[in-house]
């Protein structure tokens, strides 16, 4: 599997399906004030968007659903990143999981939402599906809410710093920030990912030799306790042959 990743947002429509947008309605996409959430998938489906000419010619930009996402993310292999944009009921939620079943992809994608009760719902149905919180800054309330309910983190990247990251890593959380546009920043984080990922193997690595030289020492003491055992043995078993052996004679005297 590719570690790409593609992220999108769906919104629930007036019928009960659901649809990609960013926003929560297509006018900055089509030029109409149309709310996604206020409109059937059938009326949805009728908006055509521009291309990159600013002109509408085109039939096929029009909106996508949750279905065709996820065939193009299974079709290439990419992890997908889905946010819950609207705010989702038990049942919606319920139905958004079992049509990534229907697609065999939820070991291959993260729910994201700033909705914390959209992930709860998640959570509910599929306690260790990887998702992850957007919010705009760390706190330690936020640390200890997120694993209580095993949910990581996706913060704005603003406010993110090499404490908070360490301190999210200390509490088992993984980390992931919004919006990176600044190059530069992009480079740093990797950096620190990086140095963290390496730190980590290294304490595995200790660890193992660690255990096998714990082992060692313990198979070692194990070995002394049975030659031990064994001497005594053999010393009990040479003291009673021994003990025989003078009765033996002695009896042999007598006659």
């Amino acid at each position: 599997m590719d570690e790409t990743r593609f992220e999108t947002d769906i919104y629930k429509t007036a019928d009960g399906k659901f649809v990609i947008g960013h926003n929560d309605n297509y006018k900055r996409l089509s030029g109409e004030e149309i709310f996604l959430e206020k409109e059937t998938l059938e009326r949805l489906r009728q908006v055509v968007f521009f291309d990159k000419d600013g002109t509408k010619n085109r039939v096929d930009l029009r909106p996508a659903t949750l279905e065709n996402y996820l065939s193009i993310v299974k079709k290439y292999e990419k992890h997908a990143v889905l946010e819950l944009k609207s705010n989702f009921t038990d049942e919606e939620i319920a139905r958004i999981i079992e049509i990534i079943r229907e697609y065999d992809y939820l070991d291959n994608l993260t729910f994201i939402s700033f909705n914390y009760d959209n992930l709860l719902r998640v959570r509910k149905i599929l306690p260790n599906q990887s998702a992850q919180y957007l919010f705009w800054k760390i706190t330690d309330a936020e640390i200890e809410r997120l694993v209580r309910d095993k949910i990581d983190v996706d913060v704005w990247v603003v406010e993110l710093t090499k404490e908070q990251i360490e301190a999210c890593h200390r509490a088992g959380l993984k980390v992931n920030c919004w919006t990176v546009d600044d190059p530069k920043k992009a480079e740093e984080l990797e950096k620190q990912a990086e140095k963290e990922r390496k730190a980590k193997a290294a304490g595995r690595t200790t660890s193992s030799r660690s255990h096998s030289t714990s082992g060692r020492k313990k198979q070692s003491a194990i070995e002394k306790s049975i030659n031990k055992t064994i001497s005594q043995t053999a010393n009990t078993i040479g003291r009673e042959l021994g003990k025989q052996l003078v009765r033996g004679l002695l009896g042999t005297l007598k006659k």
